[in-house]
Parts: structure tokens; sequence; C-alpha cells
């Protein structure tokens, strides 16, 4: 089955007409989602659509196909590591960046977080690439450090963290 993907502007809005048809399908049945109307993923996008990806997986038992990507699409999601859901099946992009096996230091990575220590480790490079990006004194640090500590409160709750 072949599911149109409409443009991801705010992801909630499509969210309804996707989990919709997921209803139709069979166990073992192929699925792949068709980006061909959207050029552009913002990073809540991707988490939503990953989401959906696994949903689709449980019902069918296979590996969901994102078809007819962009080009700038399909690098961003190399460089954010989308191969590592194995759930998910995305071609690779026609040139391929190539990545360090050491965390950027430039772009905050899609992670899978499994155990505190990683979740700590998360938070602190995140704050790190925060100041990067907004350099300056905004609030002074406060910023940074609210909202890895935001980053992690969310993720510790996900993990059932004590």
């Amino acid at each position: 089955m072949i599911i149109p993907v409409r443009k991801l502007n705010y992801m909630d809005s499509h969210l309804d007409g996707l989990l919709w048809q997921t209803q139709k399908l069979l166990p073992e049945q192929k699925v792949q989602l068709n980006f061909n109307e959207v050029d552009f993923l913002r990073p809540d996008c991707v988490v939503l659509m990953i989401i959906v990806s696994e949903m689709l997986f449980e019902k069918v038992g296979t590996a969901v196909e994102w078809i007819n990507l962009s080009p700038d699409v399909k690098s961003y999601l190399e460089r954010i590591n989308i191969s590592q859901f194995s759930f998910i099946s995305v071609p690779k992009p026609e040139y391929k960046w190539f990545r360090s096996k050491q965390p950027s230091k430039h772009l905050i990575e899609l992670e899978c977080i499994s155990d505190p220590a990683q979740l700590q480790e998360t938070a602190i490079r995140t704050r790190d690439i925060l100041k990067e990006w907004f350099p300056g004194n905004l609030r002074g640090n406060a910023f940074y450090s609210d909202a890895a500590v935001i980053i992690m409160e969310i993720v510790k709750e996900m993990l059932n963290i004590p």
C-alpha cells in the first residue's frame, strides 16, 4: 500500500488521515510512505513520521519504505541518522555526507537513548550546541541549561527513570 504524505508544515493536521489509512493494512503487507509533496521536514514532523512508521511496522511486521524523498530531505535524514530505526527504509542520498562516528558539534542529532548516562551526555551536548547556535548572553547561561533540563525531563519520563 502506498500512503501519500501531504506537505508537512504542521504534521498534526494530517496525522489523523495517515492513521486512518493504517486500519486497512494486513500483516506482511508492504507499506510505502510517499513524500513526493514534501520538500522540507521540520524536526517535529520527522519525529511524528518515525512514530507513525513504528505503528505501521507493528501492524504489518515489515519495514516501512519512505519513497520519493527530495535530495535535500534524503540528505537531512541521512545526517540525523534515520537508518538507526530498523522499521524504516530510506534510500541513501545521491551524494553521501561523510558521516563521522563522533556526534556532531553543530547539529542536534536524532538519538535513541536507553540509559541515564547516555541521557546526561546527550543533554550536555545539546546545551553546548545551543550555546553555539545562539551566541551571546541570552539570559546568561540559564537559557542553555533550561533547554537541556527540559530535554532530560521529557526523556526521563519516557524511560521511567527516577
